[in-house]
Order: structure tokens, then sequence, then C-alpha cells
């Protein structure tokens, strides 16, 4: 379940799916880096006006209840979203001179962090669950009452 998936396991045109997304992250990268401070509203017709072809975000990234703002959110090691004065607005994340190649090493450490983090949750969550198994299999738990203080400090 753990391990890598081999290129025979992925579905016909995965490679070719990334490739274009990558792209897509690539070409927003241009756009806030030429535009930081673009609020998220206008992001689509900025990214029209100075890439000549439609935003279609959706293509790419998923775009669910959260909309654009919460759509960006989510790449944040391409585009840090702001509130700025209560709107939300786009500052680049990476560096002026980063190249397609340094976003797909970004992208994919920022991917496999994100594993990492999905993977130490799964097990914290279900490490209660085993040592709660543990104790229950060595008999019931007696708690004994704690001391309590008097409430003038005398015993």
């Amino acid at each position: 379940a753990g391990r890598p998936a081999a290129a025979a396991d992925l579905p016909v045109g995965h490679e070719d799916r990334v490739r274009q997304t990558l792209h897509f992250l690539f070409q927003l990268h241009e756009v806030i880096l030429a535009n930081p401070g673009t609020s998220v509203d206008s992001l689509p017709t900025i990214f029209e006006r100075h890439h000549g072809e439609p935003f279609s975000i959706q293509s790419y990234l998923v775009v669910n209840k959260s909309g654009l703002a919460g759509t960006l959110k989510r790449i944040p090691h391409v585009i840090a979203v702001l509130d700025k004065d209560g709107v939300p607005t786009c500052y680049p994340s990476l560096p002026a001179k980063t190249t397609p190649e340094d976003l797909k090493t970004v992208d994919a450490d920022f991917r496999a962090n994100l594993q990492n983090k999905r993977k130490q949750t799964t097990e914290a969550e279900s490490a209660p669950a085993a040592k709660r198994t543990a104790v229950e299999a060595e008999g019931p738990l007696v708690l004994q009452p704690a001391a309590r203080a008097h409430p003038n400090g005398v015993p």
C-alpha cells in the first residue's frame, strides 16, 4: 500500500497529465510573478491577458465549494494567498529565477511531504486504538482517587 506507483501501475496518459498540470502551475507562477498582489477574483482575466489562453484551472486542479481562493490555497508551494484588506490576494511563493524543472522538483517535494503527513496522521489516529486494545486485554483499569488538598491548605 505504501509503495510508490510503478509506471505500469499508472493510468494511461498519467505522465502527460502531470506534465500538463506542471505547465499550468508554471504559467500561474509567471502570472503572479509579473502581477504580485493580484486579487483572486481578477486572476482569470489577468491570466488570459498574460498568456492569451483561457484560465481553465478546473482542467488541472479540483475546484470545489471553497472556490478559486480555496483551490489556490492548496498549492502554497506555487502561490501564497493572503488577505489584503479583506480581499484574497495572490503572491508568488517561488523565486523569480524558478525554471519549469525547479517547479517540478518543488512540486514533487511538496507532494511527498503531504504523503508523509497523511501517513503520520493515520498512524497517530490508529495508535490509541492499538494501545486501548492492549490495555483491555490486560483486564479492567481501576482508577485510584486523587488525594485532595483541603481548600484552606489544612489536611
